[in-house]
């Protein structure tokens, strides 16, 4: 019987959990839309504003966007990251430059090793 009561309660608390995944990817998903459409952003620029936002606020992604709402002017860190719009875009492009580095390293030690095995 306590089998079934700890199996109950973990499903409980993995809903819990889910829920609260769902709520805060609304939310964000909310946010990028509203700042998209309110700053003439792409979404995947809007969603790059909050990380940066929510960065240099020393907030998580969630509680910045939960306070971003339609009809109501943009959170302060939202108006500090569209003024460092520069710089946030700079921090994106060094993010896809480092990755496509890591991704070239990665096929090169996979193409050394490939060599390596063919000449032994």
């Amino acid at each position: 019987m306590s089998e079934t009561t700890d199996e109950v309660s973990v499903l409980h608390e993995k809903v819990a959990q889910l829920e609260t995944a769902l709520a805060t990817r609304l939310a964000i998903e909310r946010a990028k839309g509203i700042l998209a459409e309110r700053h003439g952003l792409s979404t995947e620029e809007a969603f790059a504003l909050i990380r940066y936002s929510a960065r240099s606020a020393h907030v998580t992604v969630h509680q910045l966007c939960s306070e971003v709402v339609p009809r109501a002017p943009s959170p302060g860190a939202i108006v500090v990251g569209l003024a460092r719009r520069q710089r946030w875009r700079a921090a994106a492009q060094r993010e896809r430059a480092e990755l496509h580095r890591e991704r070239a390293r990665a096929q090169l030690e996979r193409a050394e090793r490939a060599q390596r095995r063919g000449e032994t």
